[in-house]
């Protein structure tokens, strides 16, 4: 399998998904924000959408061109990854409401999954989405209540990080200095989140016919 992930700001990285990827043995190609969108997208299983800094506006001509791109995979039936912004773009791709929140969710907030389980995750966001027709809500905060939902079976979009480990953080911190909410974590925190979200991959990735 070949992902085509979208990056919207150099800092903004894969974080360990990297790692999942390298664990599936599967290929990946990343494109800048400032880079052109491929037009042929017959040689990609997946797409991956990052986070970024800038909301969902439609009228900008890049993210109008992702929202085609992030439209097509999905009606092909393809593995479909969202992340914050990415999130954003595909709930707004699936007729779902974008609005600012009544104040920014930063730093390492707790999330309640679908099965109860208890988070403590990586959120850096002030927009919110409402939960797409049809979308099945898997995780909620006090805060923010569509903080991750699955599409059909080939669609997943979470509003916090999950692929943010210490290094992609070091990363941000550097690039933003103390504009950034985040700070490192315990190698046991970080490890069982990375755990938690690989087995979310993979049962995401077991669901998908191809």
């Amino acid at each position: 399998m070949n992902f085509l992930i979208l990056k919207h700001h150099f800092a903004e990285d894969v974080g360990n998904l990297s790692t999942w990827f390298s664990m599936q043995k599967m290929s990946w190609q990343t494109i800048e924000f400032d880079e052109p969108l491929p037009t042929d997208l017959s040689h990609f299983s997946g797409l991956v959408v990052l986070g970024g800094p800038m909301h969902v506006d439609a009228s900008h001509q890049r993210l109008a061109r992702e929202l085609k791109l992030i439209e097509h995979f999905i009606k092909a039936g393809k593995p479909t990854l969202g992340i914050c912004l990415g999130a954003q773009l595909i709930a707004f791709t699936l007729g779902s409401k974008i609005k600012k929140m009544p104040s920014p969710e930063q730093g390492w907030q707790p999330i309640t999954t679908h099965d109860e389980k208890k988070l403590l995750v990586a959120q850096w966001h002030e927009q919110e989405v409402s939960l797409p027709n049809q979308a099945v809500l898997l995780a909620s905060s006090s805060n923010c209540a569509v903080q991750m939902f699955q599409y059909q079976q080939h669609v997943l979009a979470t509003q916090f990080h999950p692929e943010w480990n210490n290094v992609a953080i070091r990363k941000l911190q550097g690039t933003f200095g103390h504009d950034c909410p985040l700070s490192e974590v315990e190698l046991t925190l970080e490890k069982s989140i990375e755990k938690w979200w690989f087995k979310m991959l993979n049962d995401w990735i077991k669901r998908i016919k191809f």
